[in-house]
């Protein structure tokens, strides 16, 4: 799975919006969108404030769990 579609299913099963978690994190909601179609990927430093807010291990949220 890609991190946009990780990105995606977190934000689902917390039942956020877009917006809602773009504003958390402090970016606009066209860049969240961008993450979430893969047209873009967040920077390390925001992948870990996604890992955080959403509950998900970095490793796994990034895709590189052992």
């Amino acid at each position: 799975m890609k991190l946009g579609e990780r990105i995606k299913e977190a934000r689902k099963q917390h039942k956020l919006t877009q917006a809602q978690l773009a504003e958390e994190i402090g970016v606009s909601t066209q860049a969240f969108n961008y993450w979430e179609t893969g047209k873009t990927e967040p920077d390390l430093e925001t992948c870990g404030k996604l890992s955080r807010l959403l509950g998900i291990p970095a490793e796994v949220f990034l895709g590189i769990e052992a």
